[in-house]
């Protein structure tokens, strides 16, 4: 079963997000550019995009800001929905962000706060 996020508040407070497999999308609202990632600790993950640790398209056109993420009871389930969400067009990410995220805010922090893990700071 997955559980959609919320832009101010956490689907489930008592969820470890640290180690929950999760789908998520990361922006930069610069240049419109997308990313769509799987993982099962989404806060590591997330800190290592924004400190540019992943090579890759993220790490090209820094994107790195969490607009979006679902999370699943397997790391297949999450790899699943990552891949029919990065096989979508823009306009299907863009809905899917804006249900639950519609100013596109970087979610990271409340994240962070909801886990009660301090923000890491950027390097």
């Amino acid at each position: 079963m997955k559980k959609t996020t919320k832009a101010t508040t956490s689907t489930n407070s008592s969820t470890d997000m640290t180690d929950k497999p999760c789908a998520y999308l990361l922006a930069n609202l610069n240049n419109g550019a997308v990313y769509t990632g799987t993982t099962s600790s989404l806060v590591e993950q997330v800190w290592k995009h924004k400190n540019q640790l992943i090579e890759g398209f993220s790490k090209k056109y820094e994107i790195d800001i969490l607009v979006w993420f679902e999370e699943h009871e397997t790391i297949e389930a999450a790899y699943k929905r990552a891949k029919s969400v990065k096989e979508s067009p823009f306009e299907i990410k863009q809905a899917l962000v804006e249900q639950t995220n519609p100013k596109w805010r970087d979610l990271y922090s409340d994240l962070c706060a909801e886990q009660q893990i301090p923000a890491l700071k950027i390097a």
